[in-house]
């Protein structure tokens, strides 16, 4: 192994960082290049076209915030692939600025692109553009995003942020106001994506704002937030997608749908859909097969879709879908020919402006278990052994469970149920299908809440807990910096809707 030190800032000749990748690729080996200390602050201002990389290489730069490569809008940054389709280099880029880098026609990735096996840590990547290709970073091979800042790159009708057709793994990261004229915002994937302690947020996309995905999809632990398109604001699925832990929150898909888009697979888990908007259907619209489980539906805002419509298969489990507004339909449509399953959950307190002779909860046929609370049945079939404001003797929706998202432990926001609330032990134990609530580890799924010696689940995400009798404490798992990006996005989305 060689290890090459970058002692100048120019983009040729002996010291330069150009020669020592050059160097670096005539040797066997995993080689290394560091930088002089005294570059801090520095900027390697590319002339001579992209930076090739075509060998197992680390370069260890001195900190995103103190050196970076510019290409100055004349090439592409980083170009890592050795040309072989049976050989993957192993890449290490840490540290490190990547900006200014721009693509030519059909020339994919403005500031990289990789067809290896590349691990990109603490870096920015921010400020490239394409015109009809990737912005940011365009991966084949397989890329490993950690720690890192995906920002403010651009493509006229590509993806903005990073575009994946092989295997993609984001965790610690934040993939933030990339900007598609016509195509897609914050991610495309085709191949496999992985999200974890993530946050996708205030990405312009025309047709999708956050997450475009094709292939397989695993979001954990994770935000998306604030993401404006004309189409489709958070995730569009027509693969599989599986979300847990998760906040899908303000959102703004214009003239499609808010959240999420299903066409493909999609199992939601221990997440919060909330404050999303759209013309359309705010929350989730499905088309395909969709799996809600110990998950919180609320305060999304929509004209004529309601929080969920339903043109595919769904089933709702132990779910919390309250406080959603729809102008012209109910908080969740089943269309005709649809099918909906929907198990100890609360459907009530949502509002509609025009009723069209249904309830502003439920409009359409669905199977239930029969342990459900549903505020307004009116215009559906169904719910008529279940739980309803007026069989319990015209309550309203604050008899049930707090009105406000809080944070009650957990990763994510939900609705506690207040004391006495007719939704405590008032499930069917048999149809649940997790340990916990929604809040995970240390909030039991069966647990006796109204004290009578029999353990019974609640019916809707949040559990009350044996003798618990104060909301638990602000948990830093939420962290401060997903509440600065839900803000920044918000603000962002607002910026965006009044530019259309």
């Amino acid at each position: 192994m060689a290890s090459f030190t970058v002692t100048n800032l120019l983009d040729f000749g002996t010291g330069s960082l150009r020669q020592a990748i050059l160097d670096a690729n005539g040797l066997g080996g995993t080689d290394e290049i560091f930088f002089d200390s005294g570059l801090s602050g520095g900027t390697i201002n590319l002339t001579s076209g992209e930076l090739l990389i075509t060998d197992d290489l680390t370069i260890n730069g001195l900190g995103a915030d103190f050196f970076s490569v510019d290409a100055g809008g004349s090439s592409r940054v980083f170009n890592i692939d050795d040309g072989d389709d049976d050989n993957f280099l192993d890449v290490l880029l840490d540290g490190l600025t990547i900006t200014g880098g721009s693509s030519g026609e059909s020339a994919e990735g403005s500031g990289i692109f990789n067809a290896e096996n590349l691990t990109l840590t603490n870096s920015i990547v921010s400020g490239n553009s394409s015109f009809d290709d990737v912005g940011g970073i365009f991966n084949s091979g397989e890329l490993t995003v950690t720690n890192s800042i995906i920002s403010d790159n651009y493509s006229f009708d590509d993806a903005s942020g990073i575009s994946n057709s092989g295997e993609l793994t984001v965790t610690n990261s934040i993939i933030s106001n990339n900007e598609s004229f016509f195509g897609i915002g914050g991610i495309k994937n085709s191949g496999e994506l992985t999200v974890t302690n993530s946050s996708i947020n205030a990405n312009f996309g025309a047709n999708i704002g956050g997450i475009s995905n094709s292939g397989e999809l695993t979001v954990n632990n994770s935000t998306i937030s604030g993401n404006f398109s004309r189409g489709i604001g958070g995730i569009s699925n027509s693969g599989e997608l599986t979300v847990t832990n998760s906040t899908i929150s303000d959102n703004n898909g214009y003239f499609d749908t808010g959240g999420i888009s299903n066409s493909g697979e999609l199992i939601l888990t221990n997440s919060t859909i909330s404050g999303n908007f759209s013309q359309g259907p705010a929350g989730i619209f499905n088309l395909g097969e969709a799996s809600v489980t110990n998950s919180t539906i609320s305060d999304n805002d929509s004209k004529y879709g309601g929080s969920i419509r339903n043109s595919g298969e769904l089933t709702v489990t132990n779910g919390t879908i309250s406080g959603n507004y729809s102008y012209y339909s109910s908080s969740i449509t089943n269309d005709i020919d649809s099918l909906a399953t929907i198990s100890n959950s609360i459907i009530a307190g949502n509002t509609t402006f025009i009723d069209n002779n249904t309830s502003a909860d439920v409009a359409g046929d669905f199977t239930s278990n029969g342990f459900n609370l549903i505020g307004d049945i009116t215009g559906s079939t169904g719910f008529e052994n279940d739980l309803t404001f007026a069989s319990l003797g015209g309550i309203s929706i604050a008899d049930v469970l707090d009105t406000n998202l809080t944070n009650n432990g957990g990763f994510t926001l939900t609705h506690a149920l207040i004391a006495g609330s007719p939704a405590i032990d008032a499930g069917n134990n048999n149809d649940i299908s997790a340990l916990t609530d929604q809040r995970g580890v240390g909030f039991e799924r069966i647990v006796d809440g109204n004290n009578d010696t029999i353990a019974v689940v609640d019916i809707g995400a949040f559990e009350v807990q044996q003798q618990s009798t104060a909301v638990p404490e602000t948990s830093s798992m939420l962290g401060l910096l997903g509440l600065v990006i839900v803000a920044s996005g918000s603000i962002l989305r607002r910026k965006l809707k009044r530019k259309l």
